[in-house]
């Protein structure tokens, strides 16, 4: 071991920090290197200085082969900058980008803050709870129960699998079967709307025979003329209603039965 060996290793000591090196070489002091100096004058001639020689070439050493290894695992310049650890620029440009970035930021956060929802409106709308914390759970817990007995009571009493196959909800079969008795039924239905509204009546027709209004119903004399109609309809009907023959007399001309022969 030499004394230029042991100067290496205390100026790697002080450049690393103490980091990657054992506690023992990071406390490592250059009075200790000069008690080494006499040991190898002297060839060495104790077997304790010869162990604390050689312990000391094996850490220093190691320590040289561990900052190799970190030096050659270290990323790249280009590899620090696309994970933005290093920021492209001069340290000048880098610090205006930052502070330009953190302005950016808060004005958006401010902005966000500014058109957020009012309590009043998240009350509202049933996002927040007024109240007192132990209210507010127990009114979720009524809430929650009642949907609870809700849904149980429609369940009890929605309809059967042979109900809704006889009103033509579901369908029973094969699935083939049922997608194309389906396929067939829409068809059937196309077919029936076309044909009804090729057939259907115009719009002269309609406003003949007072289904329509005209376009001009919204002035005061086409108003006026249609509540009159109204009137005049509902008067006549009444006037019929009255005038219909009792339940007698429907009996004694035999078009109603009587309630008696039936029984």
């Amino acid at each position: 071991l030499k004394m230029s060996d042991l100067r290496a290793a205390h100026l790697l000591t002080c450049t690393a920090g103490g980091h990657l090196l054992p506690a023992k070489l990071a406390r490592l002091k250059m009075s200790d290197l000069r008690e080494v100096e006499p040991t190898e004058a002297k060839g060495e001639n104790s077997e304790r200085g010869r162990r604390g020689s050689a312990s000391l070439a094996s850490q220093i050493t190691g320590l040289h082969d561990n900052i190799e290894s970190g030096l050659q695992r270290r990323p790249s310049m280009e590899r620090m900058k696309e994970q933005g650890i290093l920021k492209p620029g001069t340290p000048t440009l880098q610090a205006a980008s930052h502070d330009l970035e953190k302005k950016r930021l808060s004005a958006n956060l401010e902005k966000q803050l500014n058109n957020r929802a009012s309590r009043e409106w998240l009350v509202g709308h049933g996002i927040l709870k007024e109240g007192q914390p132990a209210l507010q759970a127990s009114a979720h817990q009524i809430e929650k129960h009642q949907i609870e007995t809700a849904l149980k009571s429609k369940l009890q009493h929605r309809a059967s699998k042979d109900d809704l196959i006889n009103r033509g909800i579901l369908y029973d079969g094969p699935p083939v079967v049922v997608q194309a008795r389906a396929s067939l039924e829409r068809e059937q239905a196309k077919d029936s709307i076309e044909r009804k509204l090729k057939h259907r009546s115009s719009r002269d027709d309609l406003v003949a025979r007072h289904i329509l209004l005209t376009a001009d119903t919204n002035s005061p004399i086409e108003a006026a003329r249609v509540e009159l109609e109204r009137a005049q309809l509902k008067d006549a009907l009444k006037q019929k209603i009255r005038r219909r023959a009792s339940i007698e007399e429907l009996e004694q001309r035999h078009i109603v039965e009587g309630t008696q022969d039936s029984a």
